[in-house]
């Protein structure tokens, strides 16, 4: 399952770093990064994150700036990432403690940053969060104007064509012109989706039969089955194995 991280540094190579150290952390990482809290807030409000890393000093021109800390207080003011992991990245001694309790954080890093501290507090970070249950996740398109609420446990299957992004759920079909089928993607973390196609993500959940012979996938819930990409399908096959038996014909 997808855990999202976002790394909010405003020194450019200090946050390149992170990224790195960050991205040796696991294998379906997806990693955000912003030098200042009016793009990050932007990124928060379209994704569903997991475990933040934020710098405390964020305008270092600024006496006394604590921007880090304002940021990570908006965080945990939205239901939508009021149970998110946050971990600080300070030079200030003596106030860990302090951020503990007025945050909640996770845990804190001392800079200068040390790779094995990094990856250490970040597995730990990511391991707590595998462990808690799966939420009914709900999620947001919006066309012409109007905001249509999708909950991912009820997408069969996502669809691109002609620019237009066709949402199969269990309830609906709903069509968001000039939507990514892979920013959407990205966005679910609840659900195990993959591709069977430049242009078609399936929910593992829903898959009734695969015939890898004919190249193609029947999903529950719907009469037409969905061809695999010739290009694909190994891959797609290497990539529902991990998630168990599957009837194959």
């Amino acid at each position: 399952m997808k855990k999202r991280i976002l790394i909010l540094e405003d020194l450019s190579v200090s946050r390149k770093a992170l990224v790195k150290m960050v991205a040796e952390c696991g294998s379906d990482l997806v990693i955000y990064d912003f030098g200042d809290p009016g793009s990050a807030l932007q990124c928060v409000m379209e994704n569903r994150i997991d475990l933040f890393l934020i710098d405390i000093v964020l305008e270092p021109q600024k006496p006394n700036d604590f921007s880090g800390i304002a940021f990570a207080q908006s965080i945990r003011e939205s239901s939508k990432h009021s149970s998110a992991e946050i971990v600080f990245i300070t030079t200030l001694a003596g106030l860990e403690a302090e951020l503990l309790r007025a945050v909640h954080c996770f845990d804190y890093i001392e800079k200068p940053i040390s790779k094995q501290r990094v990856q250490k507090v970040v597995r730990e970070a990511l391991s707590k969060i595998e462990g808690r249950p799966s939420e009914d996740e709900l999620i947001f398109l919006r066309k012409d104007r109007v905001t249509y609420p999708v909950y991912a446990k009820k997408v069969i299957y996502f669809e691109s064509r002609r620019k237009t992004l066709y949402v199969h759920t269990t309830e609906d079909l709903v069509d968001i012109p000039n939507m990514s089928l892979k920013k959407v993607v990205d966005r679910i973390q609840t659900q195990e989706l993959i591709f069977i196609s430049k242009g078609v993500a399936i929910n593992v959940n829903y898959i009734e039969y695969v015939d890898l012979t004919n190249r193609y996938v029947k999903m529950r819930g719907t009469e037409q089955p969905l061809s695999i990409g010739e290009r694909m399908k190994e891959q797609f096959w290497a990539q529902l194995m991990k998630y168990g038996e599957v009837d194959k014909k």
